[in-house]
């Protein structure tokens, strides 16, 4: 005779509460580094970095704000100890970018300065919360930037892939900062002699799920989403070729080109996206990726900045299904070719071609 059935288990959707909680304000210092270990509990889906601070410059000081000064937080990382593999770990400006691709019409910084009252036409301003800013010499000014890691996909139909379990006793979970300086807020030759930054703290909050009882609720599938950023140098004019690892099904490449110590997306002519050499899937002009950028986006992409997005096969950004992502473990090579104008005059250690990659990966039960 046949023993009871057991009920099918419930779907984690629903039998999961979200939760958001501060971790904590540590003291912002110049050039350091900063390691915080994430409380163990719950779920982990994702993690906010906000610097607050304020910037007083000299009356002789010059320059404005760079193209990358959300490098000011020049990297930010997270490390499990599932493996030597980190999770995360992406500047503070390909953060940004990254940021500024995971729904529509946002970035952190656009509208203005974040200053509490602008003159028409300049009322669309930043929120001094989320953003604030001013380089004007001889003033002191509030400073606001803040990050988004994302852990888990997204906080919509793809919410249970990526959650890492703070809960199980054999992970240990980082957030490791390293903090820039003031001379990473400005353009190259500014004078900055008498800029600092002071009153400065960065605060850290963690979006989770309750854990279950895995005895009546699916668990999220053993699946880790992953960010990385490498950079490569540009050496001559012509082809930039960056060579994708073959590391689980890749979602979305973000280039950054660096001409001469700045960004610039004017000295790019073409893209494209390459398939064991031979076979070029993506090949375009720079410009219609600028284009598509601003459609699915909703906004100016910051200069410099191009955007291979394969995963939004459900016309919404950073959700859906996998139908244009690519497994990059089923093919033997796959190139993200960067085309640079050969009348681009280069600087002498200062063009950089950044790439920051986006993917997922399975992992053994």
């Amino acid at each position: 005779m046949a023993g009871p059935t057991r009920a099918p288990k419930a779907p984690f959707r629903g039998n999961a509460r979200q939760r958001i909680a501060d971790i904590g304000r540590f003291p912002f210092t110049p050039g350091g580094r900063l390691s915080i270990e994430l409380p163990r509990v719950g779920y982990l889906a994702g993690l906010y970095i906000r610097f607050a601070g304020v910037l007083t410059r000299g009356a002789q000081d010059t320059g404005n704000f760079s193209d990358m000064f959300f490098n000011l937080m020049r990297r930010l990382s997270v490390n499990l100890n599932i493996g030597s593999a980190l999770i995360y770990d992406v500047s503070g400006h390909g953060t940004n970018l990254l940021n500024q691709a995971m729904s529509f019409n946002y970035a952190a910084d656009m509208g203005g300065t974040g200053t509490a009252a602008l003159p028409a036409p300049l009322d669309e301003t930043a929120d001094p919360v989320v953003w604030q800013g001013d380089p004007a010499a001889g003033a002191s000014n509030g400073l606001v930037f803040t990050w988004w890691i994302p852990i888990a996909l997204n906080d919509g139909i793809n919410f249970n892939i990526g959650l890492i379990n703070l809960q199980a006793p054999e992970i240990r979970c980082t957030l490791d900062l390293q903090m820039g300086t003031v001379a990473d807020l400005f353009a190259p030759g500014s004078t900055i002699t008498n800029s600092v930054l002071s009153a400065s703290n960065i605060d850290v909050a963690y979006e989770y799920y309750e854990v279950p009882n895995p005895d009546f609720v699916s668990i999220p599938p053993f699946i880790v989403h992953r960010v990385l950023e490498e950079r490569q140098s540009i050496a001559a004019n012509g082809d930039q070729v960056y060579t994708v690892p073959r590391q689980g099904t890749l979602q979305r490449l973000i280039h950054n080109v660096i001409i001469n110590g700045v960004t610039n997306h004017y000295a790019t002519t073409s893209l494209r996206i390459r398939v064991n050499k031979t076979d070029d899937v993506y090949r375009y002009q720079s410009s219609l990726n600028r284009f598509l950028s601003r459609m699915r986006y909703g906004h100016k992409v910051p200069r410099g900045a191009f955007y291979h997005d394969f995963w939004r096969a459900a016309d919404v950004n950073a959700t859906g299904d996998y139908r244009d992502t690519v497994d990059t473990e089923q093919i033997s090579t796959l190139e993200s070719i960067v085309s640079t104008d050969p009348g681009t005059v280069l600087g002498i250690g200062n063009n950089f071609l950044d790439t920051t990659r986006e993917f997922t990966q399975k992992l053994s039960n």
